[in-house]
């Protein structure tokens, strides 16, 4: 079957997101009000559940427009495929949001793919980061994962979204002014010397493979969180290789079907965190994923305190991991 990636769905009002800062807490927020109607797998009540998945195949009708596609290994249909999202948190002109749909098939888990449909599934997020950045005025792009409920998915089918944004969101500002902190103590990468600290230590690591290393940080948030960071000094994720991407694919496919056996099958948000881009050619810049369970909410400590409080330790959690098959 195939389908024009060009086709757009029409008479659809366009969002229009605004931002605001509340005074007393200084933290900033989006208004983006059409996000009210958007579908919602996890609903309580059956009877206003969606009806049919828009990401299914067939249903092209309830997307708003194909950005691109990458066909299957007989070149037959899709593998993965980029659309706009028709709820978008920004819009133009604060910016961009896009829905990457990891598989045709609604019932499967990214864990579950293999590593060639994994690579696929990158080298797509690679692509849709690339076209991101190249947006006019575009100063940060976000991409995350949202697995489950508690993560804050409000659809099943394996999906992630890529948001390009024409100003740098506070947390990736807060990294970015962190790492030049610790770069003009040291004139080293921060995220390079993490790497060296972590094997030498061994003790927090989960996978050493390809290029790429994934351990629990040493001051994780939450049980199990998981980092996945190239050797490779690297502050630009659209410029991996191919066999990168396959590396990538591997451990990350290895690291989710760890945490699912050791956490029992938990929701979580993976994201990749990397710089704005005007801070690129920086040497402390460096990309990563972040792999964050969600076992449960903040509590009332957290939410007053901005302390998050961590009931394990890291080691613990890396021999937990390191000790389910992969």
């Amino acid at each position: 079957m195939a389908h024009d990636p060009g086709r757009a769905r029409t008479g659809l009002t366009v969002a229009v997101s605004a931002f605001r800062l509340n005074p007393i807490t200084g933290r900033r927020i989006v208004l983006a009000p059409v996000r009210r109607g958007r579908p919602n797998d996890f609903l309580a009540s059956p009877a206003v559940a969606p009806a049919r998945c828009p990401f299914c195949p067939d249903n092209e009708s309830e997307v708003e427009t194909i950005l691109e596609e990458i066909p299957n290994a007989d070149g037959r249909f899709w593998q993965a495929r980029a659309v706009a999202n028709r709820f978008p948190i920004v819009a133009a002109p604060a910016g961009r949001h896009e829905v990457i749909v990891e598989t045709p098939d609604h019932d499967r888990d990214l864990a579950d793919f293999d590593d060639d449909e994994r690579a696929t599934v990158l080298e797509l997020y690679r692509r849709r980061i690339v076209a991101l950045e190249a947006m006019p005025g575009a100063e940060a792009v976000v991409l995350f994962r949202n697995r489950g409920p508690r993560s804050g998915a409000s659809l099943q089918h394996p999906h992630a979204q890529a948001i390009a944004l024409t100003s740098v969101p506070p947390e990736t500002d807060r990294r970015a002014r962190q790492a030049r902190l610790l770069w003009a103590r040291t004139r080293r990468c921060p995220v390079c010397d993490l790497l060296g600290a972590e094997r030498a230590h061994g003790a927090r690591m989960v996978e050493d493979d390809g290029g790429f290393i994934a351990f629990v940080p040493e001051r994780a948030e939450t049980p199990c969180e998981i980092w996945i960071v190239p050797e490779r000094h690297d502050a630009d994720f659209g410029t991996l290789h191919a066999h990168e991407i396959a590396a990538l694919a591997r451990v990350l496919g290895r690291v989710l079907r760890r945490l699912r056996a050791a956490r029992g099958d938990p929701d979580y948000n993976l994201m990749l965190l990397a710089p704005p881009l005007a801070l690129r050619p920086r040497p402390e810049s460096h990309w990563f994923f972040r792999l964050l369970p969600r076992t449960g909410g903040p509590a009332g400590f957290e939410i007053a305190s901005g302390l998050a409080v961590y009931a394990s330790t890291a080691e613990a959690d890396a021999a937990l991991l390191r000790a389910q098959p992969g």
